[in-house]
């Protein structure tokens, strides 16, 4: 079971007016006038708003939840709070967790100031704890929930050495995977580099050798675009894949996405499979793959699909020519 830590410290500065609404989730129809954490004292959530919290939302939710949700809540001079917007970063939805009841259902200590309240709350869903932040206002807006993740900073791997190793094409045409694992054409054998950081395998590259100009597909399962007319990029270097991994490095803590956190806590723990390619335009691009998997034996020869496993399997693809991210997926759960 989940520690419980409560932190009334400010987490950030945030600057609103008064009646904003200031997350995406709505949850209240008819929204009165009101000062954003006014009045000395300010009003106060019970000593214990986080038990209350936890035995009031959904039990097999709230032990799966992971992430933060911003919840935006109103208290009237009576010490009675209304969820009025949210914005919620987990992997469970709002609902599922039974958010507004719970937050509903707690009873508050009133501000001085009798007007209503908005208070700004930052729950965090951790492993092993629980957490809960409140937000101070200011007169700047600067909004944690779009910020937070902009000032992460993950140290990219640093690749070392590659080793060859080439494998007959005859092992890539089995109908036993076709459902599962990307293959290549027949007139293409397939040669992957194992990657290493000094003796930590990162992943494997892929590259067409024999002449093959299709050197690999996406099952019908994967719903990316059609890649069936991209050119593999050949004789592929150290400096090639450390400067994707850079890249990658530098832009993941910028995606919004319920699973980042996760993800990056997790970062140098996954394989890759990087796949360089152009595209119609002539820009190259890199497909990395990343699995939780990555000492599994089909993961050194095969392009591996799966279709659930949440933020054990998740691919993202960047253009190395503008260092854009063009496309990025976590699988879902099962």
């Amino acid at each position: 079971m989940k520690k419980i830590i409560l932190i009334c410290t400010a987490l950030c500065a945030i600057g609103m007016r008064a009646s904003a609404q200031f997350f995406p989730e709505g949850y209240e129809k008819t929204i009165p006038d009101f000062c954003v954490d006014c009045g000395n004292p300010k009003a106060m959530p019970p000593d214990d708003m986080l038990q209350q919290l936890m035995i009031r939302f959904e039990p097999k939710a709230f032990n799966k939840t992971r992430g933060k949700i911003y919840i935006q809540v109103l208290v009237d001079n009576t010490g009675t709070a209304k969820l009025l917007t949210a914005k919620n970063l987990t992997n469970v939805k709002s609902k599922k967790l039974n958010l507004q009841h719970s937050v509903n259902s707690i009873k508050w200590t009133p501000s001085s100031d009798k007007r209503i309240q908005s208070v700004v709350l930052v729950l965090n869903f951790l492993d092993d704890r629980m957490e809960i932040t409140r937000m101070e206002p200011t007169t700047s807006i600067t909004t944690d929930a779009q910020q937070s993740q902009t000032s992460i900073q993950i140290e990219p791997l640093q690749i070392t050495n590659m080793e060859e190793g080439k494998f007959p094409k005859y092992e890539f045409t089995s109908k036993r995977d076709s459902n599962l694992y990307a293959g290549f054409s027949i007139d293409t054998d397939a040669l992957f580099y194992r990657c290493n950081a000094d003796t930590m395998l990162v992943g494997y590259v892929l590259v067409a050798i024999n002449g093959g100009g299709t050197a690999f597909y996406y099952p019908k399962c994967v719903s990316w675009d059609n890649y069936k007319d991209i050119r593999l990029k050949k004789d592929i270097s150290i400096t090639d894949v450390q400067n994707a991994e850079n890249t990658l490095a530098k832009h993941l803590p910028t995606l919004n996405h319920h699973r980042i956190d996760e993800i990056i806590e997790r970062y140098k723990k996954y394989g890759r499979q990087y796949i360089f390619y152009y595209n119609e335009n002539g820009d190259e691009c890199v497909l990395i793959n990343c699995s939780c998997e990555k000492y599994d034996w089909l993961f050194s020869r095969r392009y591996k699909i799966v279709r659930y496993g949440g933020a054990c399997y998740w691919q993202i693809i960047i253009n190395l020519s503008n260092d854009k991210i063009i496309n990025f997926h976590v699988n879902g759960d099962a």
